[in-house]
């Protein structure tokens, strides 16, 4: 695996420049990843939007969920803290959020938004820490009646992390309102960059930690921001 291969190279002294997913030892290489509450923030930013003209029209509060990954990842711990720090600068807009763990496992996260949905039919406003869970949340709200385009009375605002094929191809359908994109071309960008640097400067041990901070593709910058996600690439084919 690949993290077999970077400790493999960390152990043995070799220089590597590592993205997206970072090693257990940052000291190391070149590293660049994904500043996860930063794309997160910036995701669940674009629901809020969406969240204020709903309420305008209601005049009530949004109940919010978040679709948890493992929280032994750094990664899911940091998606989570970028969605709360949205919700939180938002108390006259939500209610208190409802979190349901998935430990990054789509039955796990089945049997727990279905549970959640039982309990409290009214939530309205649902945060995926990663976009493969799309798919599972359609299995939920599709059979209530509430797996509807943004057009579409009943709308659950929905958004993600990711940025990948499935998530644009719902936000081009309407379904889906946001998601957080790692901007990999940028990764690679930096990584290349970082090697470079140092191949100049006769740096044989190398370290810099590199951020991408990422940004949010939503259905109202599909226009703009599409063509830079990696997910609409691979779905353009």
């Amino acid at each position: 695996s690949g993290t077999v291969v970077v400790a493999a190279a960390q152990d043995a002294d070799v220089p590597i420049a590592t993205f997206n997913r970072p090693p257990s030892d940052m000291s190391k290489g070149i590293i660049v990843v994904a500043d996860n509450e930063a794309v997160a923030k910036a995701a669940v930013n674009a629901m809020v939007e969406v969240a204020k003209a709903k309420m305008a029209k209601t005049g009530h509060k949004l109940k919010p969920l978040i679709l948890m990954g493992d929280l032994a990842d750094p990664n899911a711990v940091k998606r989570r803290a970028g969605f709360m720090d949205s919700i939180d600068a938002n108390p006259d807009l939500f209610e208190k959020p409802v979190e349901v763990a998935t430990k990054w496992n789509s039955q796990v996260a089945l049997s727990g938004l279905e549970a959640a949905m039982t309990a409290d039919p009214e939530i309205d406003f649902i945060f995926t820490s990663s976009d493969f869970l799309f798919p599972t949340i359609k299995s939920v709200l599709d059979p209530l009646g509430k797996w509807k385009k943004s057009t579409e009375e009943g709308h659950v605002i929905l958004g993600g992390l990711d940025g990948d094929d499935g998530a644009c191809k719902l936000i081009q359908e309407g379904y889906v309102d946001s998601t957080g994109v790692q901007d990999v071309y940028l990764e690679a960008q930096l990584a290349l960059t970082g090697i470079l640097d140092a191949i100049k400067a006769g740096d044989t041990h190398p370290n810099s930690v590199k951020l991408d901070p990422g940004f949010a593709l939503s259905q109202a910058n599909f226009a703009e921001m599409g063509p830079k996600t990696w997910g609409c690439q691979v779905l353009a084919g």
